[in-house]
């Protein structure tokens, strides 16, 4: 019963080849993911008025650029002179706001703590100490 199309058994499909295919296809559906991130079609929640955010690459996010010597809250104030006292990253997929200066984190947590309350469960660095993650 074949209808004119090209049928191809399961058994005739080299396991090889149907790796490769896969492989073709999840690369391309990560680039469409970043050529669409840079052209401006985000997944973060939209910020008033938009933050400025580091570079990144697909499945990487910006991690490349919080590399260096240094460490890292000297790195994070050398990006906050850079970029402000509120910019975004991408910890891998996961868009992130960080916030560099007293003021900004008292009303992020204080007045502002419900709209920020919900912060992702990758997040489980201890929190009690004087340092907030």
């Amino acid at each position: 019963m074949a209808s004119g199309g090209l049928m191809v058994s399961v058994h005739s499909v080299c396991p090889t080849t149907l790796l490769l295919w896969v492989l073709a296809g999840a690369t391309a559906c990560l680039l469409l993911k970043g050529v669409m991130r840079l052209g401006g079609v985000d997944s973060h929640p939209p910020s008033y008025p938009p933050l400025p955010c580091l570079p990144s690459l697909p499945l990487l996010g910006s991690l490349l650029s919080l590399m260096g010597d240094q460490p890292p809250h000297l790195r994070f104030t050398e990006l906050g002179h850079r970029y402000g006292p509120l910019y975004a990253l991408y910890l891998g997929p996961h868009y992130t706001v960080v916030v560099n200066t007293y003021r900004h984190a008292r009303e992020v947590l204080l007045q502002r703590g419900k709209e920020f309350a919900g912060r992702p469960k990758m997040v489980n660095h201890n929190t009690e100490a004087t340092h907030i993650v």
